[in-house]
C-alpha cells in the first residue's frame, strides 16, 4: 500500500517540523538562560530528540 506510506511520511515529516518548531522557540524563549550555560559549557546546545 504505497498510499498508506505516503501517507505516513507525510504525517512524520509534518510532526517533525511542529516539533523542530517548538523546539526552535523554546530555545528563543530561554535564550538568556541558555547563554548563561554556555558561559561554563561553551559548546552546549540543548538536545532536539527526534
Amino acid at each position: 500500500m504505497k498510499c498508506q506510506t505516503d501517507a505516513n511520511k507525510i504525517l512524520h515529516d509534518n510532526v517533525l517540523l511542529i516539533r523542530y518548531k517548538a523546539y526552535h522557540a523554546t530555545c528563543n524563549k530561554y535564550s538568556h538562560e541558555i547563554a548563561a550555560i554556555q558561559k561554563y559549557l561553551p559548546e552546549w546546545q540543548p538536545a532536539f530528540n527526534y
